[in-house]
């Protein structure tokens, strides 16, 4: 789809917080699961001193590689805002006409509550991620999606 560059009509920031320690803590744990799994394989295997440790080693800094790559991946994602145009929602490379979005629903996860943020799932293929609890962007979007349809003649830029 090629849209128009006009400037967004209101643009939705996501709360890093929420979206990087959950993730961060996350993949820390199962690394240590994990490195503890094969600290015991190895450690049941008949293997000399030396080659224990270098297999130690090699599963700790592939582990180590793996935690870093999830969690700068979650930075990359969490970078980017959300973009309300007239006519459809963008977050980095995706966007959802608000013709598409039939059913909106709210969800809250257990790290939401505690970071005080929720997501909305507008379609299949599109949802709206670590939205602070104090603005409540889906009367927004039922607005821009009657105005999209043209059921209402008067929009609203402000949440």
């Amino acid at each position: 789809m090629v849209f128009s560059s006009t400037p967004p009509l209101y643009v939705l920031p996501q709360q890093k917080g929420r979206a990087i320690i959950p993730k961060t803590v996350i993949l820390l744990l199962l690394g240590i699961i994990f490195y503890l799994g094969v600290l015991l394989n190895i450690s049941l295997l008949e293997l000399t001193a030396g080659t224990e440790t270098t297999a130690n080693l090699v599963a700790l800094l592939i582990i180590i590689t793996l935690v870093g790559v999830g969690i700068i991946n979650t930075l990359r994602k969490v970078k980017y805002d959300y973009l309300f145009y007239q006519d459809r929602i963008q977050w980095n490379q995706k966007t959802v006409l608000y013709q598409l979005i039939i059913n909106i629903q709210r969800k809250e996860k257990w790290s939401d509550k505690i970071f005080k943020t929720y997501s909305l799932q507008l379609n299949d293929q599109f949802s709206i991620k670590h939205i602070s609890q104090e603005v409540n962007i889906q009367d927004y979007i039922e607005k821009m999606r009657s105005y999209a349809s043209g059921q209402s003649g008067v929009m609203s830029d402000r949440v």
